[in-house]
């Protein structure tokens, strides 16, 4: 097989080689008095074009010189453009011809291994239907019938004449379902800065101390209609210092609610940075204040309330990389609820809004302005867990 191989692209070889070069010694002349003729057009319509009407006359009987010259002067020029114009052409014919030439068609013998059934495959052509074999079966050879063997007090085959009993099939063995996927945790979506009135302050936490106290008198001022008083407290709240970042953001995220926009130097200020990696549910949420959450859908948590500044070095790192994201960042990325699809995110929390990365696993560390962030991620979850 290989040396029949070898002989039909070698033939091929020959021929468009042969081809190629007849078609060029062909078509050479006619191409050169062709480009030569363009050429010299040309240059006869760009100078009478510049003529006036009453040099029309002494151009007639100059431009025909002129052309000369000029085509004598640049005939290295033409001859190229020429040879490359015909070398176009004899490829074009020769690689047509090769598609036709008995000798030269692609063919595959039975021995090469032809499977018409494949070749309509890659082809895209229908597949052609498959015949069934009309061999006979062999007859079976005639045998003598073994003489009954009689049965014993300890045997267990049925007793000759009778009909043979078939052993019922084995009832198949239960497959357990798999087991579903956690549900996803209700406190990651409390993570993001941006719960409705209604649930922040949310039910059970004390509503007589600060900062709750100033969220509950704003929702209250909001449920009556009076939204410049609830502005106001907003506001303050936003100017005073020491709360926990969630606070900052939750108040942002009702201001714009009701038409109050950050300036531009605060609005993409990051806040915190939130990493959910949708394959294996684990959430990890770093904030401005020095806290750090880890969450995953099954039930597991660890909470860094900022005992101290262990992990601060990591946080700013994460945090500065954040920063210059958000110099770039045009748009956020739309929401994806990581629990159902595999895919990973990448959140930064700021003033004016949570602006979201999405991208399949391996997809950040590929990203230059993400890829600081994803490795910042990366070490505060081994740290995190390290602390337990």
């Amino acid at each position: 097989m290989g040396v029949a191989v070898g002989r039909h692209t070698f033939m091929r070889w020959i021929t468009g080689i042969v081809i190629g070069v007849l078609s060029f010694v062909i078509l050479f002349t006619p191409v050169v008095y062709i480009v030569g003729g363009c050429a010299g057009f040309i240059v006869g319509v760009s100078i009478g074009a510049s003529a006036t009407p009453e040099q029309h006359q002494h151009l007639a009987e100059t431009v025909s010189p002129a052309v000369q010259e000029f085509v004598k002067n640049h005939v290295g020029l033409l001859s190229l453009i020429s040879a490359v114009i015909t070398a176009g052409i004899s490829w074009f014919i020769a690689s047509k011809l090769l598609g036709v030439l008995p000798w030269c068609r692609e063919s595959v013998s039975p021995r090469q291994g032809y499977n018409p059934r494949a070749a309509a495959a890659i082809l895209g052509g229908s597949l052609p239907p498959v015949v069934p074999s009309k061999v006979a079966p062999p007859k079976p050879a005639p045998s003598k019938p073994a003489p009954p063997v009689p049965p014993t007090p300890t045997s267990h085959f049925p007793k000759p004449g009778k009909p043979v009993m078939q052993t019922p099939a084995s009832p198949a063995i239960p497959v357990p379902p798999s087991s579903p996927k956690p549900v996803r945790n209700p406190i990651k979506d409390t993570l993001y800065g941006n719960l409705p009135l209604d649930q922040w302050p949310a039910p059970g936490n004390d509503l007589t101390v600060s900062p709750w106290a100033e969220f509950d008198a704003a929702r209250n001022h909001i449920t009556v209609g009076q939204t410049d008083q609830a502005i106001e407290i907003w506001q303050t709240l936003i100017a005073t210092q020491g709360l926990e970042a969630l606070h900052y953001l939750q108040a942002w995220h009702f201001l714009r609610q009701h038409g109050v926009e950050p300036s531009e130097e605060e609005a993409k200020n990051p806040y915190g940075v939130i990493s959910e990696q949708g394959k294996s549910g684990v959430l990890v949420a770093l904030y401005l204040d020095g806290q750090a959450r880890l969450y995953s859908d099954d039930g597991q948590s660890i909470v860094w309330a900022h005992p101290d500044a262990s992990l601060d070095p990591m946080i700013e790192s994460i945090l500065g990389a954040a920063a210059m994201l958000m110099r770039k960042v045009k748009q956020s990325d739309p929401k994806i609820d990581s629990s159902r699809i595999a895919v990973n995110s990448i959140s930064v929390l700021t003033p004016s809004g949570v602006y979201t990365k999405t991208g399949a696993p391996g997809t950040f560390e590929i990203l230059p302005l993400i890829k600081p962030i994803a490795e910042g991620i990366n070490q505060i979850t081994k740290a995190l867990v390290e602390k337990v």
